[in-house]
């Protein structure tokens, strides 16, 4: 992370005039107010470890709406709190659904920062499900409060429900068996293809046949790259916009530039396409991402 860069979620901080603050003697400097205003609220609590613990860029803070806040309120009522509001000898249990995690080191401020607000008696987030635990004295603190508090430091929070968790669990279960579906039928097609190529049989075709071949080859592996590895496309924007690359980076990067290379081949003609490699590729990377879902839930 470059000085210019933002010292809260590494964005670029090329502010004008530029927003800073002063920690520990130094100069910080931020992207936005929102992200000055997280790390203040960090530093006064005295949990600026988390700058050094922290193994990915933290999340870009988002200011809630007045709709928002209200729908937050909400919560408060004791009828809608009967759907996930379980009484205890202590007070009251919440389960909730965190958004925004990067890392272990979110969890650690989140813990640490609810456990300052008034009435938290406990709070602690499971990494795996991304779901709290919270227990809290209701005649000390509103709910909304302490979701508010999530929210301020650019985390979202919201009641857990198995029915709807459920249901979206199912939806991006099944979104990745359409993506390694696409992707399982792209490498099956595209092996057939180069077979010839792999037994050298290419060389008794005639060039139109070979063209042919590596045409249809580029049709099926389209909506590989296009729609299977997109995933992994988002999440290198993502990583490259925040300047904390991952492993998604270099895997974005390969299937880019091979099915660039090969569909420029095809076009302008040349040796080699790598058409099957990039379908495969892209479907054991999915496949490994789709196990490895399953046996986390």
């Amino acid at each position: 992370m470059t000085p210019l860069d933002c010292f809260h979620c590494g964005e670029a901080a090329n502010g004008e005039p530029p927003i800073t603050l002063q920690l520990d003697g130094q100069t910080r400097f931020f992207c936005c107010h929102g992200c000055k205003a997280v790390c203040d609220i960090i530093h006064s609590e005295g949990l600026t470890g988390f700058y050094q613990l922290r193994t990915e860029a933290a999340v870009k803070p988002r200011t809630l709406t007045d709709g928002e806040i209200d729908r937050l309120r909400e919560l408060d009522h004791p009828l809608v709190q009967q759907a996930f509001v379980s009484p205890v000898t202590s007070g009251q249990e919440a389960q909730l659904l965190i958004g925004g995690i990067t890392c272990a080191a979110c969890i650690w401020l989140l813990e640490n920062h609810l456990k300052q607000q008034p009435g938290v008696i406990s709070f602690s987030v499971n990494h795996t499900t991304q779901r709290a635990r919270l227990l809290w004295a209701q005649d000390k603190a509103a709910l909304s409060r302490l979701l508010i508090a999530i929210h301020e430091l650019g985390y979202s929070a919201r009641p857990y429900q198995p029915d709807a968790a459920e249901d979206q669990l199912k939806a991006e279960h099944r979104s990745m068996l359409i993506r390694l579906a696409v992707a399982g039928i792209g490498t099956f097609q595209s092996m057939m293809l180069a077979l010839p190529l792999y037994f050298g049989l290419i060389s008794g075709l005639s060039p139109e046949f070979v063209a042919f071949f590596r045409w249809f080859s580029l049709l099926v592996t389209t909506p590989v790259v296009l729609y299977s590895a997109a995933p992994f496309f988002r999440n290198a924007q993502r990583d490259i916009r925040t300047r904390h690359l991952t492993m998604d980076v270099p895997v974005a990067i390969a299937i880019g530039l091979a099915y660039l290379a090969s569909a420029w081949v095809t076009v302008m003609g040349g040796e080699e396409v790598y058409f099957e490699s990039v379908c495969m590729f892209t479907f054991f990377l999915l496949l490994g991402r789709y196990i490895e879902v399953q046996a986390r839930y």
